[in-house]
């Protein structure tokens, strides 16, 4: 039984909290049952209103005055207003009845890479080890990550080789062994530029990297190893994107990936969506757009967009080849969204999917778009085709808390997983490589600016060094 169904029949009466195979915590419990006693009252209001509302139409068979009828227009339309208005209210509640129902499996989301407690390797003999892609390596650290949940599509060898062909930066592998076998690692690119310094990022283009590990302790050696290799090599600084809330080291937060769990069919999607995103979409549908999901044969009209877009928001594009060599790898799921209006593409999407969760990295809509509702239309679109292919998640990729793109993927209903970006310094500064650093502003100003023909010359070139 989904957790909308169970929502409904806990309202109706059909099963009791009691009868919920959920582990909740007591005040868990107790909100739930606020919450049916309220939702009950919602639906016995809205028959009473039903009710009323009928009495009132029947009337309307009666000899009528004008001023009579309109009187009783005025009433329908006012319980008409009142019913729209509980029905509303009931649907909230029986919303967050499904979150809390489904709150003990949302701790266990795929993205949230929070290392195991256990800490039978302390007196283990380790070996700390630094890998390179022609040490061959690829074979034992798939195994180790298909032993080990706590790990994303981006610390696969697949994705880790096509961004360092992509970039022409090296693939380091960290490593604690027990008798050979991996049991912590990192995967990182070694990025040098003038602007930025030497630094080590795990993973750069991407939401996801850090560290993967049986147990926070061997976390923590894993660490202490890569600092003294870091002093030795002269690297102003490493970099994990991770999800863990735990490791005693500097961190940056102020990101959060909003995820979406998808029920089993697309009609509950449409049920558990607010009227008000429901109007936004559905007004697309006047311009007569058109969907369609593909591969390398979409990749022009991708780019298109996409470069365009990151002119207009002051960004330096990637290249082109980054999406192809993505693309034609067999190894990682990956497709395309192009919407079109007018036979034009006006938004686009690249979508990743990896275990049980389909991620959006790379979107964009031309702002002319805008107008016709097409970014929402897009993503309702994805989200059925999410559906289609049986994921049980749909991550929107990541935003700044509270930002508009974070409010956009907010109203899906998409819940926050929290980032958390840590890094081995060193000095004490942690590095400002992102668009609200005010040292930046005047060259966004300028890029905005450009013609695309140049912007898409000279971005790729410049962003292959900004992590």
């Amino acid at each position: 039984m989904t957790y909308i169904n169970t929502a409904k029949s806990l309202v109706k009466r059909k099963i009791s909290v009691s009868e919920l195979e959920v582990d909740l915590s007591k005040q868990e419990r107790e909100e739930i049952e606020l919450l049916v006693v309220a939702s009950q009252k919602c639906l016995k209001n809205i028959k009473f209103k039903i009710k009323e509302k009928s009495k009132i139409t029947q009337k309307f068979k009666n000899q009528l005055s004008e001023q009579e009828r309109a009187g009783l227009k005025i009433q329908v339309a006012e319980i008409s207003g009142e019913i729209k208005h509980t029905e509303s209210e009931l649907k909230e509640r029986e919303f967050r009845l499904c979150e809390i129902l489904s709150a003990s499996k949302a701790q266990q989301l795929p993205i949230q890479f929070t290392v195991s407690k256990t800490e039978q390797f302390r007196t283990a003999p380790l070996t700390f080890a630094v890998l390179q892609l022609q040490d061959e390596w690829e074979v034992q650290w798939s195994q180790f990550l298909s032993e080990i949940e706590q790990h994303s599509a981006y610390h696969r060898p697949q994705w880790l080789q096509v961004l360092s062909d992509y970039s022409g930066f090296e693939v380091f592998l960290f490593v604690l062994k027990l008798d050979d076998k991996i049991v912590a690692g990192v995967p990182m690119l070694f990025m040098k530029s003038f602007l930025f310094g030497k630094s080590m990022v795990s993973v750069p283009y991407v939401n996801y990297g850090g560290m993967v590990s049986y147990s926070s302790e061997l976390t923590t050696k894993l660490f202490a190893h890569m600092k003294n290799w870091a002093t030795e090599q002269n690297i102003d600084y490493f970099e994990f994107r991770t999800t863990s809330p735990e490791l005693n080291l500097p961190v940056k937060s102020e990101k959060s990936s909003m995820v979406l769990r998808l029920p089993s069919t697309n009609a509950q999607l449409e049920e558990q969506l607010t009227a008000k995103v429901r109007a936004q979409y559905k007004k697309a549908n006047a311009y007569k757009p058109q969907v369609v999901f593909g591969g390398l044969e979409l990749l022009n009209d991708f780019y298109k967009v996409f470069a365009r877009n990151m002119r207009d928001l002051g960004t330096p594009v990637y290249s082109k080849a980054l999406f192809m060599k993505i693309l034609q790898n067999e190894d990682i799921s990956s497709f395309l969204c192009v919407v079109k209006i007018n036979n034009e593409p006006v938004s686009v999407a690249f979508l990743t999917g990896y275990r049980d969760m389909l991620e959006i990295p790379w979107a964009s809509t031309v702002k002319s778009a805008n107008k016709y509702d097409a970014n929402m239309w897009m993503y309702r679109m994805i989200l059925q085709k999410a559906i289609d292919l049986g994921y049980e998640y749909f991550d929107f990729g990541r935003s700044t808390i509270d930002a508009s793109t974070y409010k956009f993927k907010k109203q899906w209903r998409a819940q926050p997983i929290a980032h958390h970006w840590y890094y081995l310094l060193k000095s004490g500064e942690l590095p400002q490589t992102n668009p609200n650093n005010p040292k930046y502003r005047f060259l966004i100003a300028v890029w905005k600016r450009l013609p695309v023909w140049l912007a898409n010359i000279i971005g790729p070139h410049i962003v292959k060094s900004i992590p």
